[in-house]
């Protein structure tokens, strides 16, 4: 049995996964009730996305010369994906957007790798339940002006990184679009030719989306894809260069079946720990002081004398500064 961080921190940590960050991106956080999801291309695993289409031409070679050739023209982008893997493929889906947090909340890993160590840094842990919505930007913080009307964001996403568990997912999304396929070849119609492309896409996507390498799995990764339109990109400064990116915030009452949303909302925040280290009573003491002041210090109920929905502060368990 692998072991696992997430399974000691079961118990309170239920239904919550964890963005780690540093203390001004925090504070940008709470002020702004914004988290970024970054545009695919820039994620620092070279592979992200494509070691699927890797299980998956593994998957079609398995099945041989038995396999249709005409349904071989359907796949061919996959070939062409797995034949650019070691680079950054400049005809990537510029659509796609990808925000990562992790299913441990206390996590040396995450620490050092993603909040740093130079200075007290935070896991923030967040409601996977609570959906997102994709923040409009407003006059002039997009890069495009153009729109395709395509704007969703997915449910939080484990991600997985055993290697079989993977490529039995390849093979179970060929044998899909195969059944899809000799469907269209009984009955044909343009009705079916669709019903093959969506199975081509939906099987694939998904794997797309959830598949990642094995030496990445001490980051116990949850993820949130989105797909979004050019006049809903922002850009920030990165370490790979102007990385296009989009802004999630909370959602409310009178927004639940909007995607895209013009006002920010308070962000699903259940619980924030902070970093190992020797002594951090200050430091939790002006975090909630900062967490009141933008709206997430809770509120009183004035029948039972209390505050409620407070979000929950704790120090990290590792001995480690």
């Amino acid at each position: 049995m692998e072991y696992s961080r997430s399974d000691e921190m079961q118990g309170d940590d239920d239904g919550l996964v964890w963005h780690y960050t540093n203390g001004s991106a925090l504070q940008s956080i709470l002020l702004k009730n914004e988290l970024w999801a970054s545009n695919t291309a820039f994620m620092n695993d070279i592979h992200e996305r494509r070691l699927a289409d890797k299980y998956l031409i593994q998957a079609r070679e398995k099945i041989g010369d038995d396999f249709p050739a005409e349904l071989d023209l359907y796949l061919d982008h996959i070939g062409d994906l797995h034949d650019r893997m070691r680079y950054r493929s400049d005809t990537a889906d510029g659509t796609r957007y990808l925000l990562s947090a992790s299913r441990c909340g206390d996590s040396l890993t995450m620490w050092r790798g993603y909040a740093g160590t130079e200075e007290v840094s935070y896991a923030i842990g967040l409601d996977r339940n609570e959906p997102l919505k994709i923040l409009r930007p407003q006059p002039g913080e997009h890069g495009y002006y153009w729109s395709t009307g395509k704007a969703d964001v997915s449910a939080w996403l484990d991600v997985i990184y055993e290697q079989r568990a993977s490529e039995l997912g390849a093979e179970q999304a060929i044998e899909t679009i195969l059944k899809a396929y000799m469907a269209l070849s009984r009955d044909g119609g343009p009705q079916n030719l669709k019903k093959v492309i969506a199975a081509i896409e939906e099987t694939t996507e998904s794997l797309r989306n959830q598949t990642k390498h094995p030496g990445f799995v001490h980051e116990e990764e949850a993820r949130i894809i989105v797909n979004a339109s050019g006049d809903l990109t922002r850009y920030r400064s990165g370490r790979l260069g102007m990385i296009p990116y989009v802004a999630l915030t909370g959602g409310c009452d009178g927004d639940a079946n909007l995607t895209v949303v013009d006002k920010p909302n308070l962000l699903p925040i259940r619980k924030i720990r902070i970093s190992p280290g020797p002594d951090r009573f200050y430091a939790l003491r002006s975090l909630q002081a900062l967490l009141g002041a933008h709206g997430y210090g809770g509120t009183y109920n004035e029948e039972f004398q209390r505050i409620e929905d407070e979000i929950e502060i704790e120090t990290s368990h590792i001995p480690f500064r």
